[in-house]
């Protein structure tokens, strides 16, 4: 019998590893919403241009520049690599003109001027398709503007375009590590001044406002910055002389393997494919669009999840599997910032991305109430001064940033510590926190007027936060959503009106204090940026539009379906007097929504976009600073006095272009800030989301009532859909505890690396040498001796 159970054993574990090797080898496919395996290496030769100008050197680089295109090339000393900030062609037109004229002799067959296959070979030489006269002017030069034609259409012209620009480079103060390009754009009369530092992480472009002149100044309509720096691809056409012509047939470049980093939610990447379709281009306004500056006062809202913001003015572009790469950020004009990325056979056979400035765009001109009007330009151009930063990234991270979108993250966050926007935590706690709001109430319709529809009292939260502080878990805060009369919809925002059947001031006072006792903070939530008729008059309370109407959004909600957007200048007010009354509460932190991540300017007084953010930063720096402050999804300019980020994106918006997606906003602001993901009652619960958060190091959320979610039918906040504690209780405690049992290991250690080892499997490095390994796929796989089970983690190291 002995016998028989060892061999029983012995069999059960051969099977047990024949299966786990079997296992391994499974095929996992990721799609573009996980993070794929690094890019192939990329293949060149090391070799120092030095047929070109030498501007400046450093210990790292050596910056060149070629006069007749504008180019600049930084030389990476480090390993070799060279960067050009333009395709560095020649005109397509010129070497038709030159081989048309040798072609001509060849067949003249003139004695005196013997044409040779050579001569013929040199002066048709290959020629690149698909980009015209104006496209390889655009792919060469450093500065390109677009501008609006007579009938309103938007050109473009180039520094190193064909003809009708003058260009000239000189060096400043006798100091070698900065120049001045300017440049005259004939054909519309705007000379701009763009200002080039040099310095030993990269290079820095300025461009000052009173710099930017001409009389035809009303007619810009952006300026864009080295577009083709690190474009991959390219085809060009070869001559044939059997034929006497060029071949039909094209013969594309080598494809550099790498990617581009666009700041699309949590961050997404787009790789350097073949496209086997034309797909359309990424373009990421920063901030999100200004609703006083779109096209229309009057937007309608889509029926489809909203797109994600780019809340950070950041991008970048890899070579290569951690060989070299560049990010690229501006420090100062972000307010009117796209980042455009273009895909592969989309105009052009290059994959190439760029940050492009707005100076004037079209708007329609509504003129009576019937809707009539026309498409016109502002009549004053958008003012700013622009700062744009590259930095030149390589190696795999041991002595610098590493050349791959960790890199990218940890050099950006540098800057951000550097400038004080930033501050790493000092964190004391030893379990991570968790965010349960509670949803109180909304209105809805009643025969007169609307009624507060309640889900949660004062004593509801006391209910449930005392059940969960009975699962052991303590580190707790919570907003409160709806808790004034007129709910989430209609609540005042410039008032503190309590509903007694919501709960009265004193009550709300003991439960805040009560829970502060034990380590647990409540906070009041409110909306400071979206109105409407039934709350307020929109005269002195709402954003006005370019077209001089109030800008609004039809929502097809019920009851109240249309909305505008409030002052920026009356949302701050509304929120320091509001705060300030929560002071005398008792509260410890603020919760504060809608103007943390949305930017917009106002007609009414003038105020540009740039002095909207002022308005907004500077209301923050007012708020007591002895609170917390809660941000719901903060744009970059409120970082600096955010403690809990809200919300915390960890998709992009999965565009088609879009290949992978990657935590780089968390990989910015872990350790300056508390990260806490969506709400997982709304479909981020599952083993793989649970998953997701350890993998990201963000902190699990819900969003709560007492009574059922069904009793919201009939108002605005129908979308919260499932909210009753009761059904969430066990999904909170192994939710908290799952993600409590990795991310514990790491609180207040610096995120140092991520990396995918295999597709589904990601492993995660901290500076305490932790390592984190996530396993998203179904099957066991193995690590460095370690066997981690589907779906699964496993803490290493410490």
């Amino acid at each position: 019998m002995f016998l028989t159970k060892r061999l029983l054993v012995r069999i059960f574990l051969v099977v047990l590893v024949f299966s786990s090797f079997l296992v391994v080898r499974a095929i996992y496919v990721p799609t573009s919403r996980e993070t794929k395996l690094p890019p192939d290496e990329v293949i060149y030769t090391i070799e120092d241009p030095t047929e070109l100008e030498l501007l400046y050197e450093t210990d790292n680089f050596k910056y060149y520049f070629r006069e007749s295109r504008d180019t600049i090339a930084i030389h990476d000393k480090r390993n070799g690599y060279t960067w050009t900030t333009g395709t560095d062609l020649e005109f397509s037109k010129d070497i038709d003109d030159e081989c048309d004229d040798m072609v001509d002799l060849r067949e003249d067959e003139d004695p005196e001027n013997v044409v040779t296959d050579q001569m013929l070979l040199d002066a048709c030489r290959d020629k690149e398709v698909k980009l015209n006269t104006t496209y390889t002017g655009f792919a060469n030069s450093l500065i390109s503007v677009e501008y609006y034609d007579t009938s309103k259409s938007i050109k473009r012209l180039s520094s190193a375009g064909y003809s009708s620009v003058l260009s000239d480079l000189y060096e400043v103060n006798g100091d070698d590590s900065h120049y001045r390009l300017d440049i005259f754009f004939i054909v519309i009369d705007v000379e701009i001044s763009v200002h080039i530092y040099f310095d030993n992480d990269g290079i820095r472009y300025e461009i000052r406002d009173e710099e930017v002149t001409g009389d035809g100044i009303d007619a810009l309509a952006a300026i864009i910055i080295s577009p083709f720096l690190g474009a991959s691809g390219g085809a060009y056409e070869e001559f044939s002389i059997e034929e006497m012509d060029y071949l039909d047939d094209e013969t594309y470049k080598y494809k550099v393997p790498g990617y581009s980093l666009v700041p699309d939610g949590s961050g997404s990447l787009i790789r350097f494919n073949d496209n086997n379709v034309k797909l359309n281009p990424y373009e990421g306004t920063i901030y999100g669009v200004d609703p006083s500056r779109d096209v229309s006062y009057h937007i309608e809202a889509e029926p489809y999840v909203p797109f994600k913001t780019a809340s950070m003015p950041v991008f970048g572009m890899a070579h290569g599997n951690l060989q070299n790469a560049f990010v690229a950020f501006a420090t100062s004009g972000e307010e009117y910032l796209q980042i455009i990325s273009m895909p592969e056979d989309n105009l052009t056979y290059y994959n190439f991305t760029y940050p492009r400035f707005e100076y004037n765009k079209q708007y329609f001109q509504v003129y009576n109430k019937i809707g009539w009007g026309y498409l016109t330009t502002y009549e004053e151009r958008n003012h700013f001064d622009v700062d744009m930063r590259y930095n030149f990234l390589q190696g795999d991270g041991t002595s610098s940033p590493s050349a791959d979108y960790v890199g990218m993250a940890q050099s950006y966050r540098d800057y951000l510590i550097d400038e004080e926007i930033l501050h790493e935590l000092d964190s004391i706690y030893t379990d991570i926190p968790i965010r349960l709001d509670m949803f109180m109430s909304d209105v809805e319709k009643a025969i007169t007027g609307y009624n507060n529809q309640i889900t949660t009292t004062h004593s509801g939260v006391r209910n449930i936060l005392n059940s969960v502080i009975d699962l052991g878990i303590t580190n707790v805060n919570s907003g409160l959503l709806g808790w004034n009369d007129g709910g989430v919809t209609l609540g005042d925002p410039r008032d503190t009106d309590f509903s007694r059947k919501i709960g009265k001031e004193s009550e709300f006072e003991d439960l805040i204090n009560d829970f502060n006792e034990v380590g647990i903070d409540i906070s009041f939530c409110n909306e400071y940026y979206y109105i409407n008729e039934e709350t307020m008059g929109l005269y002195k309370n709402a954003s006005q539009h370019e077209s001089t109407w109030y800008n609004l959004i039809e929502t097809f909600n019920y009851p109240v379906s249309i909305f505008y957007y409030a002052r920026p200048t009356k949302s701050i007010e509304w929120m320091l007097d509001q705060t300030n009354n929560f002071n005398s509460i008792g509260v410890s932190s603020y919760t504060i929504s809608g103007i943390t991540n949305n930017l917009t300017s106002d007609k009414t007084i003038d105020l540009t976009r740039d002095e909207a953010k002022t308005v907004i930063t500077d209301g923050f720096a007012s708020l007591d600073d002895s609170k917390l402050i809660n941000a719901y999804e903060p744009n970059m300019y409120l970082w600096e006095y955010t403690d809990r980020y809200i919300h915390t994106p960890v998709y992009g918006t999965q565009f088609l272009i879009e290949t992978d997606t990657v935590p780089f906003l968390q990989l910015v602001l872990y350790n300056t800030m508390e990260l806490y993901g969506p709400y997982s009652n709304f479909s981020f619960y599952t083993e793989t989301d649970v998953l997701r958060m350890i993998d990201y190091n963000i902190y699990p959320s819900f969003v709560l009532t007492d009574k059922p979610a069904y009793l919201l039918t009939d108002t605005n906040s129908r979308n919260f859909y499932s909210t009753e504690y009761a059904l969430y209780e066990d999904l909170i405690d192994n939710v908290y505890f799952e993600v409590n049992g990795a991310l514990s290991h790491v609180i207040g250690s610096n995120w140092i690396n991520r990396e995918v080892v295999r597709n589904g499997v990601i492993v995660n490095t901290y500076e305490n040498g932790i390592q984190i390994i996530i396993n998203y796929t179904e099957d066991v796989v193995e690590y460095n001796g370690l066997f981690i089970s589907p779906i699964s983690y496993t803490v290493v190291g410490g």
